[in-house]
């Protein structure tokens, strides 16, 4: 499924769910440990706008914190190696 900004991720289990590519890219960098402010300098945006995706995120997997969003990738070991294939595909294609 493709959206006019990127992509629109469904995740095995989580049919329901679908995220932006600014969202998918967050997660990416919130399992890596990043603040907000580290992440908006690598994606060239603010971190208020980091902190609205993470917030979001944050709203469709029913946490309220940062630490939320890692653990719930992190339970599923086969949902964090597809995001992680899925943004480290998008990073080559991007980059040729």
């Amino acid at each position: 499924m493709t959206e006019d900004n990127g992509i629109a991720v469904k995740f095995c289990r989580y049919q329901d769910l679908v995220f932006s590519r600014r969202e998918v890219e967050c997660i990416y960098y919130l399992i890596r440990g990043l603040s907000a402010k580290q992440i908006g300098r690598i994606l060239n945006l603010s971190s208020r706008t980091i902190e609205t995706h993470v917030y979001n995120i944050k709203k469709k997997i029913g946490g309220r914190k940062k630490s939320d969003v890692v653990a719930w990738v992190l339970d599923d070991p086969g949902l964090y190696q597809k995001i992680v294939k899925l943004f480290k595909f998008r990073s080559e294609f991007v980059d040729t």
